[in-house]
C-alpha cells in the first residue's frame, strides 16, 4: 500500500514538474511559483502543527500551547472557508453544480477570504502590519486567477465556434 501511493505521489511529482516547465509567458510562470510556494508553505505549516509547532504568516513560530493566532486571523480564514462553502452549496442547489478545477476552488476561497478579511480587519482597527498579511493574500488571489483565465477562455472560444 504504501509502495502504490508513493509511486503515485512520484508521478504526480514528475506531472507538475513537467507542467511548470511549459513555457506558457511570464505571467503564468509567476503565477505558478507563488502558487507552488504557497503550496509549500502550507504542507510545512501543517506537518509542523501535529508536532504542536504553530507558524502563523509570515514567519511566526511559536509553541502551540504559549501563544495564540490573533482572533482577528482566525476569524478571517473561519469566514472565508464558510462563505466558500456557502458559495459551492448554493451552485449546487440552484442547479449550477459542475465539475471545478481545484485553482477555481482555491481562487474563490481566497477571494472570500481576503474579502471577510477586509471587514473584520476595518471593524477591530487591525495594526497596520497584519493589513500586509491580507494584501499579500490579495496578490495571491491576483495571481490564481490569472493563472486559471487562460484555461477559461479556451474553454469560452471552443463554445462559441
Amino acid at each position: 500500500m504504501v509502495c502504490v501511493s508513493s509511486c503515485c505521489f512520484i508521478i504526480d511529482c514528475t506531472g507538475l514538474c513537467r507542467r511548470l516547465k511549459q513555457p506558457k509567458g511570464s505571467m503564468r510562470t509567476i503565477a505558478n511559483t507563488v502558487i507552488t510556494l504557497m503550496m509549500i508553505w502550507a504542507l510545512g505549516v501543517s506537518f509542523l502543527a501535529f508536532l504542536d509547532i504553530s507558524i502563523h504568516w509570515p514567519w511566526v513560530i511559536t509553541e502551540a500551547d504559549t501563544e495564540a493566532i490573533p482572533f482577528h486571523r482566525l476569524q478571517t480564514v473561519r469566514i472565508g472557508l464558510l462563505l466558500t462553502f456557502s458559495y459551492y452549496g448554493l451552485l449546487h442547489l440552484i442547479g449550477k453544480s459542475q465539475e471545478f478545477y481545484p485553482l477555481h476552488f482555491l481562487t474563490t476561497y481566497l477571494f472570500y477570504m481576503v474579502l471577510s478579511g477586509l471587514i473584520i480587519f476595518y471593524r477591530r482597527d487591525v495594526l497596520m502590519q497584519d493589513w500586509g498579511v491580507l494584501a499579500f493574500f490579495c496578490v495571491c488571489l491576483i495571481f490564481c486567477y490569472a493563472a486559471g483565465r487562460p484555461e477559461v477562455n479556451r474553454h469560452i472560444k471552443k463554445y462559441k465556434a
